[in-house]
């Protein structure tokens, strides 16, 4: 039998979709990138770290667009920033996980945050869109809030 997850939208506030925007999302499990893929009003590239992917997950980032940064090389970093930068004054969006890892703690609200992205949103004058996903693993759904104001 085939187990499927739905998604269902909590906030009625909805992210400015004629701007540029950083979607910072909670980093839970494997499912946040295609769902913030899938739920963004309009394709969003996805800043995701270098690591082994599999060949189905690496076909996801390169289809879907990605941005892969090596977070422990100062200078990939300033580089990633730049092409971050180039693609939202471009006016395409970005999903990033600001906590650059799985967050498994449950008591640990939010992990150290990486703050590149401020810089970016400067720069650029892009929409930062704080991005919340709580997973309910009994029904099968991912719950999703925009931080976004009325």
């Amino acid at each position: 039998m085939k187990q499927t997850t739905t998604k269902e939208k909590l906030s009625r506030n909805k992210p400015i979709t004629d701007n540029k925007a950083v979607y910072a999302v909670n980093h839970f499990c494997f499912a946040d990138t295609p769902i913030m893929g899938r739920i963004t009003p309009k394709q969003s590239y996805i800043l995701s770290g270098r690591q082994r992917l599999g060949f189905s997950d690496w076909l996801y980032f390169i289809l879907n667009g990605a941005i892969f940064v090596d977070r422990k090389d100062k200078k990939d970093m300033a580089a990633v920033k730049q092409a971050m930068t180039a693609y939202l004054n471009k006016g395409r969006s970005i999903i990033v996980f600001p906590e650059g890892t799985w967050n498994l703690t449950e008591n640990q609200l939010m992990m150290p945050m990486k703050w590149g992205i401020i810089d970016v949103v400067k720069e650029t004058g892009a929409q930062i869109i704080p991005t919340a996903l709580d997973y309910d693993r009994e029904k099968k759904k991912c719950f999703v809030r925009f931080g976004v104001g009325k």
